[in-house]
């Protein structure tokens, strides 16, 4: 059982931490990984622009946007991670995003070819980030059926079924909770990666 995070070592001791200086990765995206990352950038801004609708407004107003600069960061770490663990360019291995919000890091992933759960409890953001997934799979960016986005609370989810579980942390969610159930669920093998501001 393994943490990667962007937190100092002892933050969540029962695992092994390992903290990312993003600069420094061992990793880069190769050219078709880049191409595909700036053209999901590109579109998930044109699908329902933020301020266009309501519901829109609410998301970004309550939840925050992803910058370019976090998606590039999300998409070094995914590859990172996989690179690390012999996963890279592997078929089936599972990915989920604690808190999917509207999509991106599911997209992000998905680049990857991995198979991606998103789980948001946010109609209004599940919302959108399917309308985006759509978008992207009607423009060729993503394939269609490997990233699911499902409305709920993540801790209903069962975490042993994945290889890969993200959570950006906002610092909002009780901690204690998500910590449990990592430490009684994650496989031995699987991955914890945290990204916190």
């Amino acid at each position: 059982m393994s943490s990667v995070t962007n937190r100092p070592d002892n933050w969540f001791p029962p695992l092994r931490s390992i903290e990312i200086d993003y600069s420094a990765l061992p990793v880069g995206l190769n050219k078709k990984e880049e191409e595909t990352l700036r053209r999901i950038m590109s579109l998930i801004g044109n699908i329902a622009e933020p301020t266009k609708d309501k519901m829109n407004e609410e998301i970004r107003r309550n939840m925050g946007t992803y910058e370019p600069s976090v998606l590039l960061e999300a998409a070094l770490l995914i590859k990172y991670v996989l690179d690390k663990n012999g996963w890279y360019g592997l078929k089936g291995i599972k990915f989920l995003d604690l808190g999917s919000g509207t999509g991106e890091v599911c997209f992000v992933a998905g680049l990857f070819g991995l198979d991606v759960t998103g789980i948001e409890y946010s109609p209004s953001a599940i919302e959108l980030s399917r309308r985006r997934l759509e978008g992207l799979v009607k423009a060729g960016v993503l394939q269609e059926g490997n990233i699911e986005l499902r409305q709920g609370n993540f801790l209903e989810a069962e975490f042993s079924r994945y290889d890969i579980i993200y959570y950006f942390s906002l610092g909002s969610y009780a901690w204690g909770d998500i910590e449990e159930k990592i430490l009684r669920e994650l496989n031995p093998q699987a991955v914890f990666v945290v990204k916190g501001i």
